[in-house]
């Protein structure tokens, strides 16, 4: 009994196969003998250095025994990669497959003796180094195993099984943010590995690809996909108070969203998508493979974070800080334990820059679902970038929370545009089509509209294309020109 719990402590904190720690398939009837087939994913062996093992085994239904002098037939995928399709005499009824990151193709070699599963259980069995490129850094490893032969005695119909195991695979992406600057976000997927990872900081949209088979003989034996990323807590725009989650186009309901706030090491967001999300889109979704897009629920982002000791969340929402400029900061006070209601507690608010204090301020915060606590305050004209808004509450030096936020947003501009200007430039494209992009600038960065360009703006998007004047002083020229009735 010690062994099992042992065994099933290990798997449950390491790995999630078809959304579980382990899978089982069956029962089935052999030789009159109701049997199942197990898979189940172990923790790195420490002596094996970043390796991953995967165990597969026959059992007895009802007793939970391991089924003896069993022979294989086995088919592995990782993904969509084929790795092996190869037989295997198990002894004691069981294979143990170590996974080793190599060089391809992929190599197979076999060894008696002890590792992490059979130490355990407490003798030797059959030990398969399966070396391949990336192999040991997860992903979905998916079986077809054929029972040949079960306790010694040949099968008359071969038995098959289908299953599936899933390691947690964890990659790192370096975002250029052009207003927080050099940031990382981390992403952990517990059911295959992703592709094309990508973050655009207009929209503040995460995107990436991950295979997944849309049939209903896989969401069937898949219990949840779950994915989840993390962020410093110096990325103000990763700060939302809420996300959504598209799949192919198809909006995911809120309940898949969880946001972790208490970590120190960062801010990690949760995506759990339950089987009974997974079927709702089953038939919506014309394609294999799941696409994820991931962005902030609202166009102006309301940030939110934890104090320190867990205890409260502050809400905090400003419409654009600029230099030289009145401010107007709103913000709520919630009790985490009373599931985010709003509290009247003493605060006391600064905002700064560095060690320059911006503005200071004590209150007692409403408890008001209906009203806001404000903040008014000048932003000196030598204030750019990130400042920081800080709350202490209660004066208790734990309740304490620090949000960034950002003066003379950096709105970066989409790279199609900057391509249809320099088509423009050289008279490959007509004025209407270049109108078309000159609109969607006025709209997004000056509230404004274009109806006509004078011919000399030809050269100004030319130099703006080419990088020889920046975002900043094209969008100048088009402010000039709307604010002298030349466009408007």
């Amino acid at each position: 009994m010690l062994v099992v719990l042992v065994l099933s402590v290990v798997i449950t904190t390491y790995a999630y196969g078809h959304g579980n720690a382990s899978e089982t398939v069956g029962p089935v009837s052999i030789n009159g003998k109701s049997v199942s087939l197990e898979i189940s994913s172990s923790a790195n062996d420490p002596e094996l250095a970043g390796d991953r093992q995967i165990s597969i085994s026959l059992l007895n239904h009802d007793t939970k025994v391991t089924l003896r002098d069993v022979t294989f037939m086995i088919h592995a995928e990782r993904g969509n990669e084929f790795l092996f399709d190869r037989q295997f005499d198990a002894e004691h009824g069981f294979v143990v497959f170590n996974f080793i990151s190599g060089m391809n193709p992929v190599t197979i070699t076999e060894e008696q003796g002890s590792n992490f599963f059979t130490s355990l259980l407490g003798f030797d069995s059959r030990l398969v180094h399966i070396s391949g490129e990336n192999l040991a850094e997860g992903g979905l490893y998916k079986f077809t195993v054929t029972v040949l032969e079960m306790e010694g005695s040949p099968l008359v119909t071969p038995e098959v099984f289908s299953a599936g195991v899933s390691i947690s695979q964890a990659t790192r992406h370096h975002i250029d943010d052009p207003n927080y600057g050099s940031q990382y976000i981390d992403v952990i997927t517990y059911y295959d590995a992703i592709s094309d990872f990508a973050y655009d900081p207009y929209s503040r949209e995460i995107t990436y690809n991950m295979p997944f088979e849309w049939s209903e003989e896989n969401i069937n034996q898949t219990l949840v996909v779950h994915q989840e990323f993390t962020v410093s807590r110096e990325f103000g725009d990763m700060l939302a108070s809420g996300f959504v989650m598209y799949v192919n186009d198809i909006r995911l309901s809120d309940d898949v969203v969880i946001i972790d706030d208490f970590s120190p090491d960062g801010r990690t967001v949760h995506f759990t998508i339950f089987r009974q999300e997974l079927l709702k889109i089953l038939h919506e979704t014309g394609t294999d493979g799941m696409s994820f897009v991931i962005r902030p629920d609202r166009d102006h982002v309301r940030q939110s974070a934890v104090t320190d000791n867990g205890q409260f969340r502050i809400y905090a929402r400003t419409d654009g800080l600029e230099s030289g400029e009145e401010a107007r900061l709103t913000f709520d006070v919630t009790d985490v334990f009373l599931r985010d209601a709003p509290i009247a507690a003493s605060y006391d608010l600064s905002i700064s820059q560095a060690d320059k204090t911006i503005h200071e301020q004590s209150g007692t915060s409403t408890d008001s679902k209906s009203q806001h606590n404000t903040a008014e305050f000048s932003i000196p004209a030598d204030v750019t970038g990130i400042i920081h808004l800080g709350i202490k509450l209660d004066d208790n030096e734990r309740a304490t929370v620090m949000i960034p936020m950002i003066v003379d947003r950096a709105v970066p501009i989409p790279d199609h545009i900057r391509s249809t200007a320099q088509l423009w430039s050289q008279d490959e494209i007509n004025d209407d089509s270049f109108l078309q992009v000159a609109r969607y600038l006025a709209d997004t960065s000056l509230d404004a509209d274009i109806i006509r360009a004078p011919s000399w703006l030809k050269h100004a998007a030319g130099a703006w294309a080419s990088g020889e004047i920046g975002d900043s002083e094209f969008l100048k020229i088009l402010e000039f020109l709307i604010s002298r009735g030349v466009m408007s």
